[in-house]
């Protein structure tokens, strides 16, 4: 039988194996995302279609699948924004965050606060809650993503058709 702390450590382990796998999904869609809108670029850069070749209908579907598709692009690059800052200098340290953030106060409270983190026995709890949180926003955005750019890609794909 294993102990709270020994679970805990593998609860976090997996966690961040999970936000590992999360950056990489949010940088494969952002690849692929680029490709299909690379193309669709080309295809108005060299003059042979234009959104205002389109039924007026259509032109406006096509702009708010156009609009959906970017708004997915910014849910991406949310995803993948590096979160490492930490606000509150009266916590023991517990991450590389806390030690950056002692650094630019100074010296001395940086050392009274790792003295208090070598007595934090919950550090990899604190740790596990904080890293969770960054995974699910990654998740969410993600998800977000995903959505949004089916729904500008369909939109898009079915002015095209219609308009």
């Amino acid at each position: 039988m294993s102990t709270v702390g020994e679970y805990t450590e593998r609860l976090l382990a997996e966690t961040r194996e999970e936000l590992t796998r999360a950056d990489a999904k949010a940088s494969i869609l952002f690849a692929a995302f680029g490709v299909v809108v690379a193309a669709v670029l080309a295809g108005i850069v060299s003059g042979d279609w234009a959104p205002a070749d389109l039924a007026q209908l259509a032109t406006v579907v096509f702009w708010l699948g156009t609009g959906a598709a970017v708004v997915s692009f910014v849910a991406l690059a949310y995803t993948l924004w590096p979160r490492i800052e930490h606000e509150d200098l009266k916590v023991p340290i517990s991450y590389f965050g806390h030690v950056r953030a002692y650094r630019k106060a100074d010296r001395a409270a940086l050392r009274q606060a790792l003295e208090r983190g070598s007595q934090n026995d919950d550090r990899t709890i604190e740790q596990l809650a904080v890293i969770s949180d960054i995974v699910h926003a990654k998740f969410v955005g993600i998800r977000c993503a995903i959505v949004l750019f089916g729904v500008g890609s369909l939109l898009c794909t079915a002015a095209v058709i219609f308009g």
